[in-house]
């Protein structure tokens, strides 16, 4: 899709693709994000154990609204710094701090981008959560998989969503 060039016929594994840069870039980035993801669930905690004590009522509402937050947060995050998932996808190094600076310009658009994948994926999958709690287990175990279908077509939404960013920024494609 980057490159514009179209394979003669699908395979699954080409010996020629760079699979392992690939995947170590993959690594570099999960373990960027985990960095936010921990921080962050750390605040989480602590705001919640304080709320909990004081309104016990409340907890449950503000902890969802936070981990909403942080959701489009990380979110946000992966479509800024995830360019480099792209760039190795075709041979090209880009750096975490490269990748920012330049979706700076954009960095508007990936939040709310950021925030419309999140609420995809949060909002039915809090509904499904609730209609699970008060299911029996072999219903309880159909919405499990639908809730790990919604995220995993998140997930490549959000792929998609990279390769088409990158396109334009370095290669000034059209949107």
């Amino acid at each position: 899709v980057l490159t514009g060039e179209e394979p003669p016929k699908f395979h699954f594994i080409n010996r020629q693709w760079p699979i392992m840069p690939y995947f170590w870039q993959s690594v570099k980035l999960g373990l960027f994000l985990l960095l936010f993801v921990v921080i962050f669930g750390t605040f989480l905690f602590l705001v919640i154990s304080a709320v909990a004590n004081s309104s016990p009522s409340y907890a449950a509402v503000l902890s969802a609204l936070i981990m909403i937050c942080i959701n489009i947060f990380i979110m946000w995050m992966f479509l800024r710094a995830g360019l480099i998932l792209p760039a190795k996808a075709i041979g090209r190094h880009l750096t975490l701090g490269e990748s920012f600076r330049d979706t700076s310009d954009h960095s508007t658009q990936l939040m709310i981008t950021a925030a419309l994948i999140s609420l995809a994926l949060i909002a039915p999958g809090f509904v499904l959560e609730f209609i699970s709690t008060n299911a029996n287990q072999g219903i309880a175990i159909i919405i499990s998989l639908i809730i790990a279908v919604f995220n995993w077509a998140t997930f490549f939404i959000s792929i998609g969503i990279l390769t088409v960013t990158y396109g334009h920024l370095y290669e000034g494609r059209a949107i």
